[in-house]
């Protein structure tokens, strides 16, 4: 007996279908994990006064973000110890963690990213805004930061630079006599990591 026209078609669809490659568990994923090692991350910053700039660098303490690229849903933390803010002057750097920052009251910075913009691919580079809260001496503002992801199979890097208004947002103005500050710190934010299934 042979098949129907429509139960032919059926047949045919279902067996063609069998025979296409199923995508890798990580891009049939819905959620995805970014385990970022903090070793080969960095936080720079930069400043300037009326006299000159200057920059350092703050250690990441840890990051741990999960994305879905459907619905471009975020959680996670990015935490930086407060304390290990290094532009090479000593005095200046005491300043900053003890007065401007408050370190010992407030050891950590965080970022919480809670949702992007932009299409998001598990291959290649991609263009996103990332959207979620900066928590500063225990205060948290609503930010949202332009990044560049680069994905090459598990591989991730993400960077992005944003201005943080630090004056605005209640930290001390460390400008003095003659020497004014800038009104907003520039940050440039490296992270690298891991990627997996959130499932994992």
């Amino acid at each position: 007996m042979t098949p129907r026209p429509f139960a032919g078609r059926v047949l045919a669809i279902l067996l063609a279908g069998s025979m296409i490659p199923m995508p890798s568990a990580l891009a049939s994923a819905q959620q995805t994990r970014y385990q970022v090692d903090p070793a080969h991350s960095t936080v720079h910053f930069a400043l300037g006064d009326t006299l000159h700039h200057f920059g350092g660098v703050f250690q990441i303490a840890s990051a741990n973000i999960v994305f879905d690229p459907a619905s471009r849903q975020m959680s996670g933390r990015i935490v930086v110890d407060a304390a290990t803010g290094d532009s090479g002057s000593h005095a200046r750097d005491k300043r900053m963690k003890n007065d401007e920052l408050q370190a010992q009251a407030f050891p950590s910075i965080v970022f919480e990213p809670k949702t992007f913009a932009g299409d998001l691919s598990l291959s290649g580079s991609s263009q996103i805004q990332v959207s979620g809260l900066f928590t500063l001496v225990g205060q948290s503002h609503p930010i949202t930061v332009p990044m560049t992801i680069q994905i090459d199979g598990t591989r991730c890097t993400a960077t992005g630079q944003f201005d943080v208004p630090y004056i605005d947002w209640g930290l001390k103005d460390p400008s003095m006599l003659m020497v004014k500050m800038q009104k907003q710190v520039r940050i440039d934010l490296t992270l690298t990591g891991i990627l997996s299934s959130a499932a994992s």
